[in-house]
């Protein structure tokens, strides 16, 4: 299809009969991530899947030697392992995976064709570039990697960010986190925006927020956000390539981004001390709880049950 835009509108448009959107992913090896490529996967033609492995970012890290990145890096999987995280996330996303897998709209072979896979050590590495000009996607969906060099992604005419965090307040790492740390309970959520130079920077698509539940903390919070935003960007994508406008929107402020340093053992110690007296209330700035609703007041995922995390210091 032929992917074009005319002022804040993408729009698409058949080259010959039966023409689809073409994807290509370029994502990290994490659970959501996993999910976000099967749902994209059943639903459109993905070409190609472009895999940076959280281990090769942390390698990379250590090998330009930014070593307090390495490092706070390297606490925050830690923490998230030993706290039992890490293995709330995978069961999440398995479980939606499969939710997602019954749930699928045949179209065709599309959905069951399995894309080439191309794993690196580095999203920027040649052979990044030499698919995306050999594959010419219509669309690329960003996911988990590491800064993307705007060289590396100039030839797609569309690129669009699954950000964890509610943009333009909460960009960098941890969005979900530092939202709900604040208190800041109507900006607990994920984005859809443009990939740019700009680090969280692009133009919005659209934003969703999870349903509050008790006792809920960050974790559960952002594995809600990111399902919805899948399930999001798989309605935008569709509406686009039955011949729908896109339209987008330039964030209204600029703010700093959030990096891993700035998730420190001593603030999640504070956090922890004021939900164990109740002076952190989720629920008393929480929306109803019972769907997820974008900027523009649509609900995107009624009943439905998480980051994509920028570099932590990019060149």
């Amino acid at each position: 299809m032929r992917v074009t835009r005319d002022g804040g509108v993408f729009t698409a448009t058949p080259e010959r009969p039966g023409d689809r959107l073409r994807l290509v992913l370029l994502i990290s090896d994490d659970p959501q991530q996993r999910y976000l490529r099967d749902v994209l996967a059943a639903r459109f033609e993905v070409a190609a899947v472009v895999v940076e492995p959280s281990a090769a970012q942390q390698r990379r890290l250590r090998v330009t030697r930014r070593w307090r990145a390495y490092l706070w890096r390297g606490y925050q999987i830690l923490r998230q392992r030993l706290t039992g995280r890490a293995a709330y996330r995978r069961s999440y996303f398995r479980a939606a995976s499969v939710a997602a897998s019954r749930t699928a709209p045949a179209h065709g072979d599309a959905g069951r064709r399995r894309p080439s896979v191309l794993t690196v050590d580095w999203i920027n590495a040649p052979a990044v570039r030499a698919l995306l000009d050999d594959v010419r996607p219509d669309v690329l969906v960003v996911c988990g990697t590491s800064y993307i060099r705007p060289g590396t992604i100039a030839g797609p005419p569309l690129a669009i960010n699954v950000h964890g965090g509610v943009l333009p307040w909460y960009r960098g790492n941890h969005g979900v986190y530092f939202a709900f740390e604040a208190g800041d309970f109507a900006r607990v959520g994920a984005s859809l925006h443009l990939v740019t130079a700009d680090l969280d920077g692009g133009e919005l698509l659209d934003v969703v927020r999870p349903p509050f539940r008790p006792g809920d903390q960050d974790e559960r919070l952002y594995c809600r956000a990111f399902r919805a935003a899948t399930r999001r960007l798989e309605a935008l994508l569709a509406r686009l390539e039955q011949g729908g406008p896109l339209p987008v929107r330039p964030q209204s402020v600029r703010t700093t981004p959030y990096r891993h340093r700035d998730r420190t053992p001593w603030r999640e110690l504070r956090l922890l001390w004021r939900r164990l007296t109740g002076a952190h209330a989720p629920l008393a700035g929480a929306g109803s709880g019972d769907a997820f609703y974008g900027d523009r007041g649509e609900t995107v995922g009624e009943g439905e049950e998480c980051h994509v995390q920028g570099p932590d210091d990019h060149p």
